[in-house]
């Protein structure tokens, strides 16, 4: 199988993106392959073909890739299919998440994520579930494209976010999150409960507003605003506010259960003893 290395989206231009990368020094033919670029908003997925199969062609350009919105990051994986027995694929990279158009850390970026993901993992941060919002792609029934408002509200085939399946697949990582103090805030209609809270989190996943955040215990957070530390243009740290989401949303109807089994949101380690007397 052929080795996808040094894969790179650039652009000057907002009327596309242009990704390019390298073959592996190997000794199979090239020709015995086929490639495919495969596209998505969210880091980790689910990565979504946008060409047909071609060969022997190492850049793209997409043309499709809004990039109007300043929130908004696009990430590829390029697909490698053998021709004899195209069952046979690997997506580069290899990781759960794509190359985006994003600043390459330098060593000392990439020491001072690690030290974050550390301090979070091991001492200050609890496991939570993040779910980048989907801001493209097939309109939702519920949305009328003449108005350009929603028909109705808590809808399950987009969540209210207008587009069909609302968010992608959820990323699991450790953040830490301030408490947030008891209030209310009345209004006409109802009694509102919740207030905003602030927290932090290394360099990946990269949030954006609307995002939301779910803890173990089951409360959820809505996004509302990101700052970053950066190297070099290269983030390390994303210093997040966020606002508590009513129960009554619908949001609280995101299917989390079997992503919750089974996880244990701080490590064992910290509650117990290991001396012996």
């Amino acid at each position: 199988m052929l080795q996808i290395i040094n894969i790179r989206v650039r652009s000057f231009d907002l009327d596309f993106l242009e990704i390019s990368w390298e073959v592996a020094d190997t000794f199979e033919d090239i020709f015995d392959y086929y490639f495919r670029v495969l596209r998505s908003e969210g880091p980790a997925g689910p990565f979504q073909p946008i060409t047909f199969r071609f060969e022997n062609i190492f850049t793209f350009r997409d043309v499709e890739a809004n990039q109007l919105s300043k929130h908004r990051t696009w990430y590829y994986k390029i697909r490698v299919i053998k021709k004899t027995d195209t069952t046979i694929t690997q997506d580069f990279p290899t990781d759960v998440t794509g190359v985006g158009q994003i600043a390459e850390p330098d060593l000392e970026a990439l020491e001072i994520a690690r030290r974050m993901k550390l301090l979070l993992k091991e001492f200050t941060g609890r496991k939570v579930w993040i779910f980048p919002v989907r801001t493209s792609g097939q309109k939702c029934s519920c949305f009328d494209e003449n108005t350009g408002r929603r028909l109705r509200s808590q809808c399950l085939t987009c969540f209210d976010t207008n587009y069909v399946g609302g968010f992608y697949a959820p990323i699991q990582t450790y953040m830490q999150i301030d408490p947030v103090g008891k209030g209310v805030r009345m209004t006409e209609i109802a009694e509102i409960q919740g207030g905003d809270t602030s927290g932090r989190l290394s360099n990946w996943p990269l949030l954006k507003p609307r995002d939301v955040v779910i803890e173990a215990e089951n409360k959820r957070w809505r996004v509302t605003n990101v700052r970053t530390t950066e190297k070099l243009r290269s983030v390390v740290h994303q210093e997040i506010v966020m606002h508590e989401i009513p129960r009554t949303d619908i949001e609280y109807r995101l299917p989390v259960d079997t992503i919750l089994s089974g996880h244990d949101p701080s490590p064992e380690r910290q509650f117990t003893n290991p001396q012996k007397l």
